[in-house]
Formats: structure tokens, C-alpha cells, sequence
């Protein structure tokens, strides 16, 4: 997925990064925790979200989320976060061995990203004219 936040002041800083879905529509990652991006969420906590899927013939290929996001520092969060990161198979060297990888020293933090809205990229024709269009997206989360 593709994550967009801002800085305090307002500065835009885009970035890829591999997610897992939570059941609930929340979304989880994993960056090092000097990234920009993860300073802007400690920063600020509003995110952007696309996630896109290039393949011809589907109805609906891309997803727009407006979330609030934070990094995991409770306990329990953060060992949910590592079981969730676990559902997804990953290189090797990105593998969360143990809670010392994403807590106190460790390089990474996990993140979550809990969606406001999402919308689903959807095909239209004006004026005989293919267009793209956003729709929301019927969803429901838990808090």
C-alpha cells in the first residue's frame, strides 16, 4: 500500500510499505521508527491510504482510506500487531523475531492504521468519455 502523511507544518511524504488487514479494516505495518512517515504519525496520526491492484477485468482495483494511525507502544497492541504482521508471509530479513524488534531499542515499530472513510475506485463514462470515479465503500469497524 501507499501511505500519505504530513508533517506538523503540513508537509506531504508519500510511501510504500507491506501491510496485513486486521479483520476489523484496520491495517498494520511495520517501518523503522526514525522513517519520516513514522514521525509524521507520531506527529500528527491522520494518514492517506491507496492500495491498488493493476489487474485488468476487475471491477474494482484500487482502495482509498482516510485513517488515524499510531504506532503500537501498549503491550497487549503490540503483541496483536505481531500476530497480525504473522499472517502474511514476509522475507526473512523483515521477520519480527521477538517484541525486543519493535519495542524500546529495536530498529521497528508496528503501526496501525484505523480507516474513517474508504472508497473504492469505480469506472464511469461522461460525455461518452471513460472516467474514474471514488464511491464509498459500505464498511463497518469496530472501536
Amino acid at each position: 500500500m501507499i501511505i500519505a502523511t504530513a508533517d506538523a507544518h503540513g508537509a506531504p511524504w508519500a510511501s510504500p510499505v507491506f501491510y496485513v488487514p486486521a479483520e476489523n479494516y484496520d491495517l498494520y505495518w511495520t517501518s523503522e521508527k526514525t522513517s519520516r512517515h513514522s514521525e509524521n504519525i507520531r506527529s500528527t496520526g491522520a494518514a492517506a491510504i491507496v492500495i491498488y491492484e493493476a489487474e485488468r477485468g476487475k471491477p474494482v482495483d484500487a482502495v482509498y482510506i482516510s485513517a488515524e494511525s499510531t504506532e503500537l507502544a501498549d503491550p497487549e497492541d503490540v503483541k496483536r500487531g505481531i500476530e497480525v504482521m504473522a499472517r502474511k508471509p514476509q522475507p526473512d530479513k523483515w521477520l519480527i523475531e521477538s517484541v525486543d524488534d519493535v519495542t524500546g531499542d529495536g530498529p521497528w515499530r508496528i503501526y496501525r492504521a484505523h480507516p474513517t472513510t474508504i472508497e473504492v475506485r469505480a469506472d464511469a463514462v461522461e460525455k461518452g468519455k471513460a472516467v474514474v470515479r471514488r464511491e464509498s465503500a459500505d464498511f463497518r469497524t469496530s472501536d
